[in-house]
């Protein structure tokens, strides 16, 4: 997937939207962002782009680019990617096309998400509904710095975050343990949001498509603005 990278210091931050600011400090731990937006009507389309930045220190600030680089973001999983927004070599944040709700739930999406965590073993802890958008009549995950490989598992709790589907941590959970130990345990015990379920199935099912996908696998404010650091 070939992705346009953009300076950080070459986005004029004065014409865009302010739509969200994160101030988070835990311990050490930096998990501040910004989200803007250029304005409606700025563009001949009317849609807009959406600008995602951390500071240079955020806890998950690199965590995107693996994740492009093994191929779990792809064209099938975040078609509304546009951009990497990078500063003396790190990754600072990433720019979106502009998405709306989905009128239903795409259950196929799910499966696709779950095909490329098992082929790459990459996962994205916060892959859910509520975290699935539509662009282009196509299902398309945002949130995306939150992504991790299998092996960091441990790194979720750590890091002060939670599952949003309990369907998809089920998945995940799998392939860790299928990686380490060979024994699957309850995805139950790991962080969940409060609106976590997709599929709305019991686990008994969650886990018969984790080890599906196993077996495929071993086949093949503008005032705020200012704090953010240069």
């Amino acid at each position: 997937m070939q992705i346009e990278t953009i300076e950080l210091s070459q986005i004029n931050f004065r014409t865009l939207d302010v739509q969200k600011v994160v101030r988070a400090q835990y311990g050490t731990q930096d998990h501040s962002r910004w989200v803007f937006s250029t304005r409606r009507g700025a563009s001949t389309t009317g849609s807009r782009l959406f600008y995602k930045v951390w500071n240079r220190n955020h806890v998950r600030r690199d965590n995107l680019l693996g994740a492009l680089q093994s191929g779990f973001y792809d064209t099938s999983t975040v078609p509304a990617l546009r951009a990497l927004i990078v500063s003396d070599g790190l990754c600072r944040g990433y720019v979106m096309d502009e998405c709306v709700k989905p009128a239903k739930r795409n259950n196929d999406f799910f499966e696709i998400v779950a095909r490329r965590t098992v082929e790459t073993q990459y996962f994205a802890v916060q892959f859910g509904q509520a975290h699935t958008l539509e662009w282009q009549g196509q299902s398309s995950m945002i949130d995306l710095e939150g992504v991790y490989p299998v092996a960091d598992l441990h790194l979720v709790h750590r890091h002060v975050s939670a599952f949003a589907s309990a369907d998809y941590a089920a998945l995940v959970e799998s392939l860790y343990h299928e990686r380490s130990t060979g024994i699957y345990s309850a995805w139950s015990e790991l962080p969940l949001e409060r609106h976590h379920s997709w599929l709305r199935q019991p686990f008994s099912k969650a886990l018969q498509t984790a080890r599906k996908y196993q077996g495929k696998a071993l086949s093949r404010v503008f005032p705020r603005q200012g704090l953010i650091e240069p």
